[in-house]
């Protein structure tokens, strides 16, 4: 299973995410422990995202290359 999310940028301090990529970090480990074949695909292109990518491990993908030019309403990615 493969979970798509849309978060929020955040601010790293001393190598840690702020609260509110703490709690993004969270979410995604919560998913990633629902069983040995989740992965999660990162949507946004803020540095702060390479770097959760980075902590969490290769089962955690960015993908960049996709058109923000419209924003999602109705059958979404979930907003952290």
């Amino acid at each position: 299973m493969t979970i798509f999310i849309v978060p929020q940028p955040f601010s790293f301090f001393s190598g840690r995410p702020d609260s509110a990529g703490r709690c993004q970090e969270l979410a995604v480990r919560s998913w990633l422990a629902l069983a040995s074949e989740v992965s999660v695909v990162l949507f946004g292109k803020y540095s702060s995202l390479f770097d959760l990518a980075r902590i969490l491990g290769p089962i955690v993908t960015i993908d960049s290359d996709i058109d923000f030019t419209y924003v999602f309403f109705s059958s979404s990615p979930t907003y952290l």
